[in-house]
């Protein structure tokens, strides 16, 4: 029973040392995810061991956008900021504010795409597709170059736990949607709800 103990806390000096070694430029050796579980929000998502995070420190309003200075967002990525031009993509930003009761996951999606019109003036999604998040039903809204001029690709995730409405907003350079989806799909599979 103790050399299990042991064994534990070799295997996690072990994997210290490896992660405290030091930034030597080849992130080939280190390719485990990493888990970020949200304090505000509750959930928790698997990302690249490279990744840093900036946790929200409130929540979203109700019909608040997921704006990254608003500190209501959490934004994952290499060299994470508030300011997303700082980033090198690709990036997460979750965020969620409460819905009304029995609002489902297409009720949510349409929310969606106004809020992202609001905010980036992209009027529809180039696609849509239901898929699943943590278990429950999730709309993903792709958008190949969003806003049109100098955009990104995002593939916007609406998903609606718990009377919360969140968006997981994955975002990166135009073109990259074939080579972007199964990192995606790899990180939505991770996600899971605490509350």
């Amino acid at each position: 029973m103790k050399a299990t103990g042991f064994l534990r806390v070799g295997i996690s000096l072990c994997c210290a040392a490896t992660v405290c070694a030091g930034d030597s430029g080849d992130k080939s050796s280190d390719r485990s995810p990493r888990t970020f579980r949200s304090p505000t929000y509750g959930y928790a998502i698997d990302h690249d061991a490279d990744w840093t995070v900036v946790e929200a420190t409130r929540r979203l309003k109700e019909g608040e956008p997921p704006a990254t200075a608003s500190g209501a967002t959490d934004i994952l990525g290499r060299q994470a900021s508030t300011q997303v031009s700082m980033m090198t993509p690709p990036g997460v930003i979750v965020a969620a504010q409460p819905v009304p009761p029995a609002t489902d996951a297409e009720q949510w999606a349409s929310k969606v795409v106004s809020t992202v019109f609001f905010m980036k003036q992209c009027r529809q999604p180039d696609a849509t597709e239901n898929i699943h998040v943590g278990g429950d039903n999730a709309v993903l809204l792709t958008y190949e170059r969003c806003p049109q001029k100098a955009g990104y690709l995002h593939f916007w995730i609406a998903v609606v736990h718990r009377g919360f409405g969140y968006h997981i907003v994955w975002f990166d350079e135009p073109g990259r949607t074939a080579e972007d989806r199964p990192a995606l799909d790899r990180m939505l599979s991770s996600v899971s709800f605490g509350r």
